[in-house]
């Protein structure tokens, strides 16, 4: 994924005008390609299947989202559309943890602070603190889309350390050059990991 991500990023996998259909099915159909030309790597998956969230942006004000799917059993690759809401809500929940995170989703949906996306990012740090899966862990990563602008990734600050896309970094300097949330998505300082001054305070109604 991170070779489709380096061409796309560099205008070589679809044209810039290129709506979002068309760029997920770029996506799609590079990834068929890659798993032609590698068979012995494709037959190594132990995996049933494969998911990748693909999302972007059109009309600079409006947003796309596709969950890209491989099935072993096929060896087929297809694509599922979601429409997005007025309100924010979970589109996708993937992977060996989701049943543990549709759990307390119930319970985050029925709280004073539903349908935001503090909610939604409660109720994923609060399963992670106490997953039972043993193949779940490690540090939140949280991405935002705008309106305006590229993806932009957070670095999370997570049981008293900094982590980057789910990777510690606590003996890096350069703090200032990210953005910075902790596990209830306040507003942090990189270097003293601390609520920053007049940060608005985002409370855990459920975790208290």
């Amino acid at each position: 994924m991170n070779q489709i991500i380096n061409i796309a990023d560099h205008g070589l996998l679809f044209k810039e005008n290129a709506t979002c259909e068309e760029k997920s099915q770029a996506v799609i159909n590079k990834l068929i390609q890659s798993f032609k030309n590698y068979p012995n790597e494709v037959n190594g998956i132990t995996a049933n299947s494969l998911e990748i969230i693909h999302c972007s942006r059109y009309d600079k004000f409006n947003f796309y989202c596709k969950k890209i799917k491989w099935e072993k059993s096929t060896n087929k690759w297809s694509g599922e559309t979601i429409e997005l809401g007025e309100h924010s809500d979970k589109l996708f929940v993937v992977g060996s943890g989701s049943s543990e995170f549709l759990t307390k989703y119930e319970k985050y949906w029925e709280s004073e602070s539903k349908k935001t996306s503090r909610a939604l990012f409660h109720c994923f740090t609060d399963t992670l603190i106490d997953i039972e899966n043993k193949y779940c862990g490690g540090a939140p990563q949280l991405v935002g889309l705008y309106r305006i602008g590229n993806a932009r990734h957070y670095g999370i600050i997570y049981k008293g350390k900094r982590y980057f896309q789910g990777v510690q970094i606590d003996n890096l300097t350069n703090f200032d050059n990210i953005q910075w949330r902790n596990e209830l998505m306040e507003i942090c300082d990189g270097n003293s990991m601390k609520i920053k001054e007049k940060a608005q305070r985002q409370p855990n109604p459920l975790r208290v």
